[in-house]
């Protein structure tokens, strides 16, 4: 955080390729990232996915979903470590924000990661929440020219919890790979209450 107290968060999915360390070590330079909302990491025996030793690493169980943050371990609060989401806790302006990552594999139930977010939010039912997920539904929503019934429960999710989706539908996708598949996967989305602090 800066002297103004800005949060400056970025979300990437590695997509266990080398090339995205480098590319997130960049961006961490560039943006003067806080908090790296992290999914599909590479091998954890690697020096912190290409970053520097200075960085915090909070994984989920199954080390598909991490935060990384340079702020120190004594100003964050883990509120919870789950199967396929892990959660904190940071004072930034006057309130508090949790900060969520979470990933579902597209072989996985979606009701299961579902369960765990809705679970934290029961546990902070006013607070300010920032949240980056990798969940592989398919939505209009958010840019794919078709529902599934993954992506449809999702926006339930989303609008069951009043929260706001960041992504918007004419984004480029933010995943690619060598065959020619794309799609956007990968979801930034926040509490009501932040949609005025954002900036992208």
């Amino acid at each position: 955080m800066n002297s103004q107290q800005e949060v400056n968060v970025l979300q990437i999915n590695q997509s266990k390729v080398k090339m995205a360390s480098n590319i997130l070590q960049n961006k961490v330079a560039k943006h003067k990232i806080d908090f790296v909302l992290a999914k599909e990491l590479r091998d954890k025996k690697e020096k912190l996915y290409g970053l520097s030793q200075k960085w915090n690493v909070i994984s989920s169980k199954n080390n598909k979903a991490a935060i990384l943050t340079t702020i120190t371990s004594q100003r964050i609060a883990i509120i919870a470590i789950k199967n396929n989401t892990v959660a904190i806790k940071i004072q930034a302006h006057q309130f508090p924000i949790t900060i969520i990552s979470a990933y579902n594999s597209p072989y996985d139930e979606i009701q299961n990661t579902l369960q765990e977010i809705q679970d934290i939010f029961t546990s902070i039912p006013t607070e300010h929440v920032i949240m980056g997920t990798d969940l592989n539904g398919r939505n209009t929503i958010w840019g794919y020219k078709d529902n599934n019934t993954r992506g449809t429960a999702i926006l339930d999710f989303i609008l069951a919890n009043n929260l706001f989706i960041i992504n918007t539908q004419n984004e480029p996708p933010n995943f690619t790979n060598n065959d020619g598949r794309y799609g956007w996967p990968d979801l930034t989305i926040c509490s009501q209450n932040l949609t005025s602090e954002i900036k992208e």
